[in-house]
Parts: C-alpha cells; sequence; structure tokens
C-alpha cells in the first residue's frame, strides 16, 4: 500500500504493481521539499527473507530518474536503505552543503558502524590537494572543510574511503 506525504496517489502508477513496478511522477512549481523530506512511504510485506536493497530499485524503464527544482537543473533521485530509526544501513557520502562555496563546507556520510574513513579531494586533474583520515562513529558524520585548506579553485573531486567501499561525489569552490 502507498502513505502519501508530499505526494499524493493521484501521481503515483500503480497499475502494474503486481508486476513489481510501481511509478511516479510529481509536478509544483510552488513546492518547498527540504532536507529529508517524505515525499511518500512504500509499505510492502516480504514473502521472504531478503535485504530490502536487493529487492528494490530506482530505474528509468517506463519514467526518467530525475528531479527538477526552480533553477530547472536535473537532479538525480536516489533509494536510501535505512534501519528502524532511520539511520542509513549503508555507507553513504552526501553532497556538500553548500554548494558551490567560497569559504567553507560540510561534508557529511553516513558508516554502517564505527571505522576508520579517509576522505581525500583530488582537483581536475587527479592531484590530490588534501586528505583527512579519521576514527568515525557508526551513522551520521560531518566534517568542515575550508576552501583555503584545499587551495585550489573550481571543480574539486571528493572521495570518501570506508572498509571495502570508495564513494565520490565532486563540488564547486569560488
Amino acid at each position: 500500500s502507498l502513505e502519501p506525504g508530499i505526494l499524493t496517489h493521484q501521481y503515483t502508477g500503480t497499475s502494474n504493481m503486481n508486476a513489481g513496478v510501481v511509478t511516479t511522477a510529481w509536478s509544483d512549481d510552488n513546492a518547498k521539499v527540504l532536507g529529508n523530506a517524505i515525499l511518500y512511504t512504500l509499505i510492502v510485506e516480504a514473502k521472504q527473507a531478503i535485504m530490502l536493497s536487493e529487492a528494490f530499485t530506482i530505474s528509468n524503464k517506463v519514467t526518467p530518474t530525475l528531479a527538477y527544482f526552480a533553477d530547472q537543473m536535473p537532479r538525480n533521485v536516489s533509494l536510501e536503505f535505512t534501519d528502524a530509526v532511520g539511520l542509513s544501513v549503508h555507507t553513504a557520502l552526501y553532497q556538500n552543503e553548500p554548494n558551490p562555496f567560497k569559504e567553507s563546507t560540510k561534508i557529511s556520510f553516513n558508516l554502517p558502524e564505527s571505522m576508520d574513513a579517509t576522505i581525500s579531494f583530488f582537483d581536475v586533474t587527479g592531484r590530490k590537494v588534501r586528505e583527512i583520515r579519521g576514527a568515525y562513529s557508526k551513522g551520521i558524520n560531518e566534517i568542515a572543510v575550508n576552501s583555503k585548506d584545499l587551495g585550489v579553485t573550481g571543480v574539486i573531486y571528493y572521495e570518501l574511503s570506508a572498509g571495502h567501499i570508495t564513494i565520490s561525489k565532486k563540488m564547486l569552490v569560488h
């Protein structure tokens, strides 16, 4: 069953639900979706033991997997699997905020357990310009990054390495 949040049933296609497909489209020029707003909740009943991350995926097979905001720039859409208290059960690296930035920004990441992790920063040529290593706790962690410490402007790639996982994103320094 579906429980609407900001979305409503009229924008959710359930005609193929028995085949395991639910489609969603939403448009509202005046909408204000902030932070981790819940757009809708999908409630399922498992017929066998399985990891949700193996059972669900986002696909552009029926509708594009994009989100657009007031600036009309396309944004990626993703699924995040959380435990009962809302913590991601997977390693995740989030987009820095603010982005772009001039003086400082914050980078958040999630770890499924306490562990050592490294955040590395690379310029567009692939040269490492900074590295931050630390022992981080399970759940959401946040680091502050000062543009003076990077020593370069323009597009910067940042990479989280934790355990056997490496995740990269990019940011813009003015």
